[in-house]
């Protein structure tokens, strides 16, 4: 399976959350309630963007689809799990969450829609 430059985004996109749930988990960091809910709005984020993306690339994109659902099945189990991000239900928490599950999500909606105009464009 040759790589693909969407494989890369993935681990890079994996390392980084990993990597920050690493650092705040080592740390015990002081804005633990804020920081926990940004991190459940980016990746609840990341995981909507994901499974609508899949879903439009189902036919040619088969074995990234399932590599990237274990990937994004490990590393929730991980971070939920494991490291122990709560979901808070205190207003503060769920705007934060919310509000960062909107900027993710339409940061990602925008790239690839840059990307698919550009692609259009060259084919042209």
């Amino acid at each position: 399976m040759p790589i693909r430059p969407r494989t890369l985004a993935s681990a890079f996109r994996t390392a980084i959350y990993g990597a920050a749930c690493s650092l705040f988990a080592l740390t015990e960091a002081q804005a633990e309630v804020f920081v926990d809910a940004v991190l459940v709005g980016a990746i609840l984020a990341d995981y909507l963007t994901w499974l609508i993306r899949t879903l439009l690339q189902l036919p040619s994109y088969v074995w990234h689809g399932g590599y990237d659902l274990c990937v994004n099945a490990v590393l929730g189990v991980v971070i939920f799990h494991l490291v122990g991000i709560e979901v808070r239900t205190d207003p503060d928490s769920v705007v934060t969450a919310f509000l960062t599950f909107l900027l993710v999500a339409g940061i990602k909606v925008a790239a690839y829609g840059v990307k698919a105009v550009l692609s259009i464009a060259a084919d042209e």
